[in-house]
Order: C-alpha cells, then structure tokens, then sequence
C-alpha cells in the first residue's frame, strides 16, 4: 500500500471510531490484505491506548472436594467487536511487537478485578514467559501478589528456565503462585517443572475429554499426578464439559476442575450451582468415607520450619518432635527428629508426600526405599502448602491395618 493510501486507511479508521466503536475493527475476518492489516493494526493500538475496550471475563476454579470456587481464571475479551477472536487479536499484536503492551493491559485490568472475588480466592493471569521479564510486563504485576497467580502459557526454552525460574522466585516473594500449562511428561517437561516447582498444574483438555470412558487417559492423568506430588503441586483439569467427567476426575483424586460444566466465563465472579456444589461434595464425601480410605492429613505431625541451621538452634520443651530447614523457595533441605537424649538425629529425606495420595501408595512408596531409610518418617505437605507435616510409617500402617480389620467386619456382618 502506498504512503497514500495508508493515510487514507488510517483517516477512513478515525472517522469510523468517531461514529461507533462497533465500527473499529473490520467485518471480515479474513485480514490477508494489506488495507485490512492497517485497519486491524489501527485498532490493536487504539485498544492499548484505551484500556476500557479490554474487558475481563472470569470462569471458576473449582475445588473438587469442597464443590466451592477457589480461584477464577481473567480471560481477556474484546467485546465492541466479537466477531474477531481474542487469539487473534494477540497474534496480531505480537506481528506488530505490541504483544508485551497487550498483555501488561489485560494483566492490570484483571488484577482491578481482585477486589470483586470472595477474600477466599485467587485470581490467575496469564503470561508468556518471553514477556515475564519486559518492564512494562514488571509493572503490570507491581506490589503485592496476595491472591495472585501467574500462568505460564506457551513453550519454555531450556535455555530460558533459570532465568523464567529467577523472576518467578521474586514474583513468589510478594505473594504470587505459580501455575503451568500443561507440560506433558516428556524429557522437557519434567524439567520444566522440576525447574519451576509450579503450585499448580493444567491437565490440557485432551485428557479431559471423556476421560470416563477411557481407561489410558486415567492411567496419564494417574501418573502426571504423581509427578506433579512429587513436587508439591496441585492438578487443574481444564475443558471439563460432563458430569461423568466430573465424577471420574474426582476418582482420580484431581483436586481442581475448570469447565463449562462448572462454569462458563462471565463478567463478574460466580459460584457453581448448588446442585453442582452439592453433587462434587457428596461425590468426594462417599470416597472418603469408604472402607479403605485414610486422611493422610489426619495422621500427619507437625514439623517446625526454619532457615536458620540447626546447630544454632536451643531446644526447649515446647518444640515439636521434627524440625526441618528450608532453603529460600521453602523447598525442604534436611529434616531431624528429637531422640530420647533430647538430641537431634538428622534423617534422610527420601520421599515427599502430597496429603491427597492414596494412602496405599505411600505405603508402597515408603516400603520401596532400601532397607537404612524404609521405616524412616517422609516429609508432607500442610494446610499452607508448605513442608510442615510429617507422616510416621508406623502411624500410617497402624490405620491401615485398622482399615482392614474394619472392612473384615463389615464383611462378616454382611453374610
């Protein structure tokens, strides 16, 4: 197009705006042209430079037990012109290197959102990780991150990891977690996650989609949850559609859900129904309350947390049996239990458990240790998210001995 012709295109786009901003953005989604490009291009900036044409659009995150929303997803949407997506308006931004702006902009107004949402939830934002660390991206996500949690969507580079790894460990400072796309469990993305340690983790909806019907998908879903334990995470299953999804996702043990069948995205924070609510609570509540069920968390101890080494520290008689230092990211370094001396013993940290497992699978996992560590206690998570519980060996198969005597009865009784 010539110089012209771009002054004509850009004079056509003003007029336009000045009558109806249902008039920005062309009518056809086909933007191949050159003259369709400068028109698109005109609007990409007009929305930077006008925040209020961004809207939020927020879709419940759903604790899988409770039936309650947790937390609610900010998806950007562009509303005085749906008929254009919003991944294409961000593909086209990220053409004109304006992709950093836009999302810094979708990023502020959906943290203007937070204060909209039950103090009990979080909000996520998304972020790719080449725009983590550009300033405008930085100020977006100044201050306090309480409630807050950064999304990372799009392919890390190992190359990139340490880096990516750095800026999230500042962000985590002020308050924000951390949550993932899902990564797969290739080479690359188990380092990934071995790299970040994200708090939570999206199980992609391929693995969603009618998962109830087959058997492979829950054996996927099985083992990227033991991956995802293993470093403290949570899964969150995406693209939830059905309730047979629901009710099978819950037998996996997957402790949050997002999806249309739990809520579709909206302008402003709602609960999922109460049928719903009262469905996933009593569907979670039957499990636990089945013959072979153990609360981990009801038989974990506590552990004192410190970052102090240990040799500088007095015992006195209201400490707990275990201490446990941590590093800077709360990641768990030694752990050490107070013998009949009053002395402390350091003891080998071979196994981190999340308080959701099966019980029989700790079990199998503390037994599978070699024989200088397989009755020695394993490090749990608590109610923070932190490494502040401990599960005893003993304690565990004592209940589920217990367990077992229980269901005998009731099997004897039934005859």
């Amino acid at each position: 197009m010539t110089e012209t012709g771009d002054r004509t295109a850009l004079s056509s786009s003003q007029s336009k705006r000045k009558d109806s901003k249902q008039n920005v953005l062309i009518n056809d989604l086909n933007i191949h042209s050159s003259a369709d490009r400068t028109t698109f291009s005109v609007s990409v900036q007009e929305v930077i430079e006008d925040p209020s044409l961004l809207s939020i659009h927020l879709q419940p995150i759903v604790d899988m037990v409770r039936g309650v929303s947790v937390g609610y997803e900010a998806l950007s949407r562009f509303p005085f012109c749906p008929q254009i997506t919003y991944p294409q308006w961000f593909a086209e931004a990220k053409r004109l290197n304006l992709s950093e702006r836009l999302e810094a902009l979708a990023i502020s107004n959906a943290r203007l959102k937070l204060p909209e949402l039950p103090s009990s939830c979080f909000i996520s934002v998304n972020v790719t990780p080449s725009a983590l660390n550009a300033q405008v991206v930085k100020e977006s996500l100044s201050g306090s991150l309480d409630r807050v949690a950064i999304e990372l969507t799009g392919h890390i580079p190992s190359k990139s990891l340490e880096r990516v790894s750095a800026t999230l460990a500042e962000l985590r400072s002020r308050g924000a977690i951390v949550a993932l796309d899902d990564t797969g469990v290739d080479y690359l993305g188990l380092k990934t996650l071995e790299a970040l340690k994200p708090e939570i983790v999206k199980l992609d909806r391929s693995l969603i989609k009618n998962v109830d019907k087959d058997p492979i998908k829950q054996a996927l879903i099985r083992m990227v949850s033991e991956v995802v334990e293993r470093i403290g995470g949570w899964l969150l299953a995406v693209g939830i559609e059905a309730q047979d999804e629901i009710a099978t996702l819950i037998d996996l043990k997957v402790p949050l859900g997002q999806g249309w069948a739990l809520g579709k995205p909206q302008d402003q924070s709602s609960e999922i129904s109460s049928d719903l609510s009262r469905y996933i609570s009593d569907t979670s509540h039957d499990l636990i309350n089945s013959a072979t069920y153990i609360s981990l968390r009801s038989i974990a101890k506590e552990v004192r947390l410190t970052s102090t080494p240990l040799e500088s520290k007095m015992i006195t008689d209201t400490e707990p049996a275990y201490i446990a230092t941590v590093d800077e990211f709360g990641q768990p370094t030694h752990l050490y239990r107070r013998n009949e001396h009053e002395v402390w013993q350091e003891i080998p940290i071979t196994v981190l458990i999340h308080p959701d497992e099966e019980p029989y699978v700790v079990a199998k996992r503390l037994l599978s240790r070699d024989e200088h560590s397989r009755f020695a206690p394993a490090l749990c998570l608590g109610p923070t998210n932190e490494w502040d519980r401990i599960i005893e060996v003993d304690t565990l198969f004592e209940k589920l001995a217990q367990r077992l005597e229980e269901s005998a009865l009731k099997l004897k009784h039934s005859d």
